[in-house]
């Protein structure tokens, strides 16, 4: 972390606020929401079939 905020009297001064923020962002979508496979009209999981492509950004 010390890469992305700094090091030394540079560093900072709101990173801990930042990575505090961060864990509460993450806990909290936890929380809330249920991240699980979709069912069919049977009841069964659908398989998820991971697709890849090329490049940094998909649409």
């Amino acid at each position: 972390m010390s890469l992305i905020f700094g090091w030394g009297r540079r560093a900072c001064v709101g990173r801990h606020v930042a990575n505090a923020s961060l864990w509460i962002a993450m806990t909290s979508f936890l929380a809330t929401f249920s991240v699980r496979k979709v069912l069919d009209e049977h009841g069964k999981e659908i398989p998820v079939v991971p697709k890849f492509s090329i490049g940094l950004a998909s649409s």
